[in-house]
């Protein structure tokens, strides 16, 4: 049972990844250099570049920089300097949270990318979402874009 909502969220993520990257989200940190040509990790002897990666970064930096208002937010109610606050410069056990985060960001995509390859060697039942839950999964993610949309 537990493997179901591992997979089933493995899928969800899959599917919403998968949706940002067909409308051509970009963002500020993707550099040119690192273009959709540019590789990005080599899992086996597959090579996964840039572009299958983006959509899983501005899905974070979406996450960070809204954390990082509410931050600032709350530095201000109590007083301090909400330019104090930075979550991409803010170093923590000797990283940065950028460079935290794309360490994250590298491991989730390993981790979805193993979830996937063994779902579709595994090909059962367990490894499917039913059409309704499809169906309300595709739902969401839309909406998500459509309020993101002022990125992409």
């Amino acid at each position: 049972m537990k493997s179901k909502k591992i997979i089933s969220m493995a899928l969800a993520v899959a599917m919403f990844a998968g949706t940002l990257a067909m409308t051509g989200c970009t963002n500020k940190y993707v550099k040119e250099s690192n273009s959709k040509k540019s590789l990005a990790v080599t899992i086996g002897a597959e090579k996964i570049y840039m572009d299958k990666l983006v959509p899983f970064i501005y899905l974070q930096e979406f996450i960070t920089d809204v954390n990082n208002e509410q931050m600032k937010q709350m530095y201000a109610q109590y007083g301090m300097d909400p330019s104090q606050y930075d979550s991409w410069t803010t170093e923590n056990d000797g990283k940065t949270g950028a460079e935290t985060l794309r360490d994250n960001i590298m491991e989730s995509y390993i981790r979805l990318y193993i979830l996937n390859k063994e779902a579709a060697a595994n090909k059962s039942e367990s490894a499917t979402i039913p059409e309704d839950k499809e169906k309300k999964l595709k739902e969401n993610a839309e909406n998500l874009i459509k309020a993101m949309s002022d990125k992409c």
